[in-house]
């Protein structure tokens, strides 16, 4: 973490929260994983010059040089209403910058005015209101929206449905809203304060709870393969498994594995290939920086 520079007393107090909610892994993020700066530029092509931002969070993968994620936060203090132009402008600095690998949060210690808010909900811009140190989040969204992965992800999706028709039973295409929807009540099972409060997704009681409520085990005493590529972990609906190579144990990667396959457990247990229950589904080690 860096030493955060002097400034406005706003930015200064905002940097000081949030750097102290991303240590303790409140805000979604690995801190192993990230940065945080304050009063850092970046480089817009569109302006041909920097773009400096109060406050910024960068997130790499563990072994790279360069983030992949880049999450940019605006501070405003007001003795009146957030107008709908300030966050049109941070929202176009955003991409300018950061484009599909990025999110915006605005944060203010006043109220955000109704265009303000329609227009962040469109964009997929969060909205906090800092008081004292509570962060309220008036809007959480998840990333910025963009047609052009829109138009990607349609794309992908009739390829996808064109090459399995027919072919496996049990196969359907779900949006992205239907994923929230899905993740968000399944969370919600296990601990309604999770959503609600912003808590850290407590990996143990998920493993309780789907042993509890559906009899899916987790193993983590063994080393999966010795395969050059390594598997990280896998499902198998036959045996209720989740496995986790233990060499990822007491690490970063850990609840991202679990959680990936939890995830194959809520969305492909019913799957049948060619009349035939597909029993394991494996997640090998992905080198993220080729």
């Amino acid at each position: 973490m860096n030493t955060v520079l002097k400034g406005d007393t706003f930015e200064v107090k905002v940097y000081e929260v949030i750097k102290d909610r991303l240590a303790k892994g409140e805000l979604g993020f690995i801190p192993e994983s990230c940065e945080i700066f304050h009063k850092k530029a970046y480089y817009s092509k569109d302006r041909m010059k920097d773009i400096t931002f109060d406050i910024s969070i960068e997130t790499k993968f563990p072994g790279a040089s360069k983030y992949s994620y880049l999450t940019l936060i605006e501070c405003k203090s007001y003795n009146h209403s957030v107008p709908v132009n300030d966050v049109e402008e941070f929202y176009t600095k955003v991409n300018q910058v950061a484009d599909l690998n990025g999110k915006g949060i605005f944060v203010t210690d006043s109220v955000f005015q109704e265009g303000a808010f329609n227009f962040a909900n469109s964009k997929g811009i969060t909205l906090i209101q800092l008081k004292n140190e509570d962060c309220n989040f008036i809007l959480h969204r998840t990333n910025i929206d963009n047609q052009v992965s829109k138009d990607i992800n349609v794309l992908i999706t009739d390829l996808i449905v064109k090459i399995f028709e027919g072919k496996i039973e049990g196969l359907a295409f779900l949006s992205k809203k239907q994923i929230e929807e899905i993740t968000t009540n399944f969370l919600n099972e296990v601990d309604n304060q999770i959503i609600s409060c912003y808590r850290p997704t407590p990996v143990k009681l998920i493993e309780e709870f789907i042993f509890d409520n559906y009899k899916i085990k987790t193993v983590t005493n063994n080393q999966i393969s010795p395969q050059k590529d390594k598997i990280f972990g896998y499902f198998n609906p036959k045996n209720k498994e989740i496995a986790i190579n233990n060499t990822i144990i007491e690490t970063p990667c850990f609840p991202f594995v679990f959680a990936h396959e939890v995830g194959h457990f809520k969305l492909h247990n019913a799957l049948k290939i060619n009349q035939q229950t597909n029993h394991i589904y494996n997640d090998p080690e992905i080198n993220f920086l080729n």
